[in-house]
C-alpha cells in the first residue's frame, strides 16, 4: 500500500511539473481517474497463490489495455507500474504453497509461471530499449498476460479487435 501511495505522489508530482495551467487540470483530472482505476488496491492478506496471481493479472490487464487503447497514457510511471503488477502476480505463483491448494490450483500455477516469465522478459526489454515497444510487441505481450488469466479463469480474455 505504502509502494502504491509512493507511485500515486511520484505520479502526481511528474504530472503536475510537466504541464501548466488549464492543460494541468485537464491532465489531472484525467489522470487521477487513471490512478484510482488501476493503481490502487491489493489482493486480501489471506489469498491463495491463485487469487492473488488473478488479481494482479486482472490489473495488469487492464492497465496494458489502457496503454493499447490511448497511448498517450503511457508514461515511465504506467510502465514502472505495469512491470511491478506482472512481477506481483509471479510472486504470488512463487511464494510457499500454502496447506488448502489442491492439484488443480497447481497446474493452474504451473500454467501461468512460464507465460508471466515471458512477459517480464518482453516488458523489461520495452523498459530498457523503448523503440522495441512496437504494436506487434504489445500485443505480444497483451497475448502472454491474457494466456496466463487463462490458465486460472479458463476465459478467452484476449483481444481480437487489434
Amino acid at each position: 500500500m505504502i509502494r502504491n501511495k509512493i507511485y500515486l505522489l511520484a505520479f502526481a508530482l511528474a504530472i503536475t511539473l510537466a504541464t501548466t495551467g488549464a492543460e494541468q487540470e485537464q491532465t489531472m483530472d484525467h489522470d487521477q481517474e487513471w490512478i484510482s482505476d488501476n493503481m490502487i488496491g491489493q489482493p486480501p492478506a489471506n489469498a491463495s497463490r491463485v487469487d492473488c496471481a488473478r488479481f494482479w493479472l486482472e490489473k495488469a490487464m487492464e492497465l496494458h489495455e489502457i496503454h493499447i487503447d490511448d497511448p498517450s497514457t503511457t508514461t515511465n510511471e504506467s510502465q514502472i507500474e505495469l512491470m511491478d503488477q506482472i512481477t506481483n502476480a509471479y510472486n504470488c505463483v512463487q511464494r510457499s504453497a500454502n496447506t488448502t491448494e489442491n492439484a488443480t490450483d497447481q497446474a493452474e500455477l504451473d500454467c501461468v509461471r512460464p507465460w508471466l516469465e515471458m512477459a517480464m522478459e518482453l516488458h523489461d526489454l520495452h523498459l530498457r530499449e523503448p523503440g522495441t515497444a512496437t504494436n506487434e510487441s504489445q500485443d505480444e505481450l497483451m497475448d502472454q498476460i491474457s494466456r496466463a488469466h487463462m490458465c486460472i479463469t479458463g476465459e478467452d480474455t484476449m483481444r481480437t479487435d487489434h
